[in-house]
């Protein structure tokens, strides 16, 4: 009986073991082929599927049946957008069953992970190989343009905003370099001198969100650090903080001085915008105000259930064009979860997932799961001016850490642990 039981063990931790990986190559590929990344969700689905027909046991099968509610809980936009398809017009049920295959992930990494649970330990591990691979690709396509094109901060810059999706790049780093920061100073079994690798890693982080042109990621990490301090007692934290604010308020300032080869700067930017130019191209945060305003109006005439699914893109071109703004007719990204949310499922469905949302938060603060805290702060300061839920690059993101947060802080509260 114990042989047997041994047996079962070894095959979950290669399971585990398998998965991992598959994980770390997922996050790793979706900046670069996003078809790939699909590829290993799918190949990591199939692992899985695998396994619990051939387990005789079915040990992984029984965990996702005691785990079917939180498994649902995890899922409630998902199975929302299924719904919306009933109260969605028969021209644009197209755009809603895309929608759902965008979201996919929302049912796909829940239904996996409520099988085959990580344990903080895992996390960690999985947060510090990604970082470093996304560091050292980032590194990587900095050195490729400079050896093309040559050495120029500026052009640098501009290339990479383009290049790389800055929205959802700075989401995983800031998570990830926040993270890895707490984990190397509040670490009591690491060395001293290993705690100095916290100040780099969150130094590199903001630096790199900076280069993307990310202001979302500025004030995401400035609401983040500040939140750490204040509650921090740990002297070392706030001194490594301190040093890391000096050396990001001279790195911005640097960054915000004229540049020629980057014709203007942000605030002139801005000033272009404030005087309403006319031959001015909307800049993201005037876009965002029109979209918004835009919203809003569809909203009013839709609180309850939303448009549905699929009608979103024509309510909001509807909208701009009785709005009197021509300039946003072709953006029909929101640009904020939470409006996106009401949108398509009304008030109704908004309450219910905001629920959800103020359960995870509740699990993490009950459990004193810091990690899952700074994921909750960290996603839900960039919904508010980013759909991360509407691309694959950050519903499988949300998706994944979401699930794996979850169901490790709900082994500290049952008092379980798994590989």
């Amino acid at each position: 009986m114990v042989k047997g039981n041994t047996k079962i063990s070894l095959n979950i931790n290669r399971l585990h073991s398998l998965v991992f990986f598959q994980i770390l190559l997922i996050l790793s590929s979706i900046f670069l082929l996003p078809t790939l990344s699909s590829i290993f969700t799918g190949t990591t689905l199939l692992t899985i599927f695998l396994f619990i027909l051939f387990d005789k046991q079915k040990v992984i099968l029984k965990r996702i049946r005691a785990n079917y509610i939180h498994l649902l809980l995890l899922s409630v936009l998902y199975f929302f957008s299924f719904f919306g398809l009933l109260w969605t017009e028969e021209p644009n049920i197209v755009n809603g069953l895309k929608k759902i295959e965008t979201q996919a992930s929302l049912v796909i990494f829940p239904f996996i992970f409520s099988g085959l649970s990580f344990n903080t330990n895992s996390i960690k591990k999985l947060i510090r190989w990604l970082f470093l691979i996304l560091s050292l690709l980032f590194l990587g396509a900095i050195a490729y343009f400079i050896f093309r094109y040559g050495v120029d901060l500026g052009s640098t810059i501009e290339w990479l905003s383009n290049k790389i999706h800055r929205t959802y790049f700075s989401l995983y780093i800031i998570f990830l370099s926040t993270t890895l920061f707490i984990h190397f100073m509040m670490d009591k079994t690491l060395k001293k001198k290993r705690k100095y690798l916290g100040i780099l890693v969150l130094t590199s982080g903001v630096l790199m969100t900076q280069m993307v042109e990310s202001r979302m990621a500025l004030m995401c990490i400035l609401i983040i650090l500040t939140i750490i301090v204040v509650k921090t007692s740990n002297l070392q934290i706030k001194v490594a903080l301190f040093i890391c604010g000096i050396g990001f308020v001279i790195f911005t300032v640097f960054y915000l001085m004229p540049n020629t080869n980057r014709g203007t700067t942000f605030i002139e930017k801005y000033k272009k915008v404030l005087v309403k130019d006319e031959h001015y191209r909307p800049y993201h945060f005037e876009i965002r105000l029109g979209v918004w305003e835009s919203a809003l109006l569809v909203i009013k005439d839709n609180y309850f259930l939303g448009v549905g699914t699929g009608d979103v893109d024509n309510a909001l071109k509807e909208a701009c064009a009785k709005n009197l703004l021509p300039k946003y007719l072709h953006y029909t990204n929101v640009h904020n979860q939470y409006l996106d949310t009401v949108l398509r499922y009304g008030f109704l469905g908004f309450i219910i997932w905001l629920g959800t949302i103020i359960y995870f938060f509740r699990l993490a603060i009950l459990t004193k799961d810091y990690y899952y805290l700074i994921f909750l702060f960290t996603v839900h300061i960039f919904f508010l001016t980013e759909n991360i839920i509407g691309r694959q690059m950050g519903t499988m993101f949300y998706s994944i850490f979401n699930s794996m947060f979850y169901f490790a802080s709900r082994q500290k509260k049952e008092g379980t642990n798994t590989p």
